[in-house]
């Protein structure tokens, strides 16, 4: 039990009593103030460029990258999309989006699983998946570095409109570093 008075705050329990002067008391039990546990970073990047003169062009390039992170967990998406033409003839046309589950058993290191699937309609490809496995290296992980390494297997599965269609497994190596210059 706690009893207080102007000048102390006494405490009791069954290990005794203590007479504590009400100046030296900041708080009683305080609501801990704890690390996020959790963030999120979304980037939304839009380009379009038109030329007039000898030619004429026009270009256009959509992308979407979400990324969640919670303790030991890191969830990635990206979405694309591009588009081209010279002279009202199509000459690029593309979407593509990547899923990624990040598992990190300790701080440094990381297992992940992946999916992709991406069309390109100007190349023939009506629709290429790849499914992953592997594990990865955080090198740096700050508010305005992040820098990882990663690699793993593959299964590639191509689909063309006109062409033989095609399966492999493949091995992928891949980095990646993000660096923010100034945060607002």
């Amino acid at each position: 039990s706690m009893q207080l008075s102007e000048e102390t705050s006494v405490v009791k329990n069954p290990l005794g009593e203590r007479s504590i002067p009400r100046d030296r008391v900041l708080s009683i039990n305080p609501t801990p103030v704890l690390p996020p546990t959790s963030t999120q970073k979304a980037t939304i990047t839009l380009n379009a460029a038109q030329t007039t003169g000898n030619t004429r062009t026009a270009s256009a390039v959509m992308n979407l990258d979400y990324t969640f992170r919670y303790l030991t967990h890191r969830f990635v998406s990206k979405l694309d999309w591009t588009y081209g033409e010279d002279d009202d003839e199509i000459t690029k046309r593309s979407t593509g989006a990547e899923v990624k589950y990040d598992f990190f058993p300790q701080d440094d290191w990381y297992l992940y699983t992946s999916f992709s699937a991406r069309n390109d309609a100007f190349a023939d490809l009506a629709l290429r998946t790849t499914a992953g496995i592997g594990a990865g290296i955080q090198i740096l992980d700050t508010d305005s570095i992040e820098w990882s390494e990663e690699s793993g297997i593959s299964a590639l599965n191509e689909d063309f409109e006109v062409a033989e269609d095609a399966t492999t497994s493949t091995l992928r190596i891949a980095g990646r570093a993000e660096w923010t210059l100034k945060k607002e």
